[in-house]
C-alpha cells in the first residue's frame, strides 16, 4: 500500500493559531527558531491520526491554545491514489470528535472507528513516530561521546529498526551462502542424470515386459474359450450317446420279459406219482433176474 501526506491544517493547536502547510513527494523540512512549534506540526499531524497516545501532553486540554474554545487538526494523506481527509477536533469541555472521509463516502465516524481504519491499513504511531531533540539539549548532543552520540542517533532516527533488517538480511545471505556450498558438484549432476537414464531405460523394459505378459494373457483367455467350447460339445456328444445306449438297453429288457412271458414250462409230476426208493430196488431185481 502507497502512503503520501499531502497537507496538514492547524486550528488553535498549542501555539498555532491557524496554520497549513502543503507537502510534497520527497523529504520536508522544517526549519525555524527554537520555541517556534515546528515540533508541534508533528505532533498536530500524530494526535490528528491517533489521537491522546500521539502527542506527550498528560491532558489533552494542554494542546488548545490559550484562550481558544476548541482546537481542530485536519491531515490530507494519499491512500492507493485516494485522498482521505482526516479530522478530529478537542473542546475546552473534554469532548473528542474525530472521522476520516474521501470525496464520496465517510469511512469511519468516532475515534475508535479511526483508529480500526488505520490498523486495517496497516498504519500504527510507531511507524509514524515523534522524534525530536528538546531545547538546551543539543549542547549535550554536540559535545557527547561518539558511543553516546551514535546511541542518540539511532534512538532519534530510529536506526534500531534498520539494524534489525540489516542482520536480518545478513542472515538471509548467510545461507543462501551455506546453501551454495551445499549445492550438487557437475559430477554430482551428471550422475544423478546417469541414473536417471538407466531408471528410465529400466521402466520401459519394464513397460515392455508388461505388455508382453498383457499379450499373453489375452492369447490365453481365448485358448480357454476355445478348450471350454471343444470340451462342452464332446460333453454333449457323450451324453446323447450314453442316452442311447441306455435306451436301447430298456428295449432288449422288454423284448427278453417277451419272450420269457410266450414260454411254456412241461409239467412236471407230482411226488406222490413217483416210485418210492424200495420200489425202484425191487423193480431193478425183477430186470436182472429176467435177464
Amino acid at each position: 500500500m502507497s502512503a503520501q501526506l499531502r497537507s496538514v491544517s492547524i486550528e488553535n493547536f498549542k501555539v498555532h493559531e491557524e496554520l497549513k502547510l502543503e507537502f510534497g513527494s520527497g523529504t520536508t523540512v522544517l526549519v525555524g527558531p527554537n520555541g517556534s512549534g515546528k515540533t508541534s506540526i508533528a505532533e498536530a499531524i500524530a494526535w490528528c491520526l491517533w489521537g491522546a497516545q500521539g502527542v506527550q501532553a498528560k491532558q489533552q486540554k494542554r494542546l488548545i491554545r490559550y484562550g481558544a474554545e476548541r482546537c481542530r487538526v485536519k491531515t490530507v494523506i494519499t491512500l492507493n491514489e485516494v485522498d482521505h481527509l482526516f479530522t478530529r477536533e478537542l473542546l475546552q469541555s473534554g469532548v473528542s470528535k474525530a472521522w476520516v472521509e474521501t470525496a464520496t463516502d465517510t469511512l469511519a465516524d468516532s475515534s475508535s472507528g479511526v483508529q480500526q481504519y488505520l490498523e486495517s491499513l496497516g498504519l500504527d504511531l510507531e511507524g509514524f513516530s515523534v522524534q525530536y531533540a528538546a531545547q538546551k539539549e543539543l549542547d549535550y548532543f554536540v559535545f557527547a561521546i561518539p558511543s553516546v552520540r551514535k546511541k542518540l542517533v539511532a534512538s532519534l532516527f530510529r536506526l534500531e529498526d534498520l539494524d534489525d533488517v540489516l542482520k536480518a538480511v545478513r542472515k538471509v545471505h548467510a545461507d543462501y551462502a551455506q546453501r551454495c556450498e551445499q549445492a550438487p558438484t557437475a559430477a554430482m549432476i551428471e550422475e544423478y542424470v546417469d541414473a536417471a537414464g538407466v531408471a528410465l531405460d529400466t521402466l520401459c523394459e519394464l513397460e515392455a515386459m508388461a505388455a508382453g505378459v498383457e499379450a499373453k494373457k489375452v492369447r490365453c483367455a481365448i485358448k480357454v474359450d476355445e478348450l471350454r467350447t471343444k470340451f462342452s460339445g464332446d460333453a454333449m456328444r457323450e451324453r446323447a450317446a450314453l442316452e442311447s445306449d441306455v435306451t436301447r438297453f430298456a428295449d432288449v429288457v422288454d423284448e427278453a420279459t417277451m419272450l420269457a412271458a410266450a414260454i411254456e414250462l412241461p409239467s412236471l409230476p407230482s411226488p406222490e406219482s413217483l416210485p418210492s426208493l424200495n420200489g425202484m430196488d425191487v423193480a431193478m431185481d425183477e430186470y436182472q433176474a429176467e435177464t
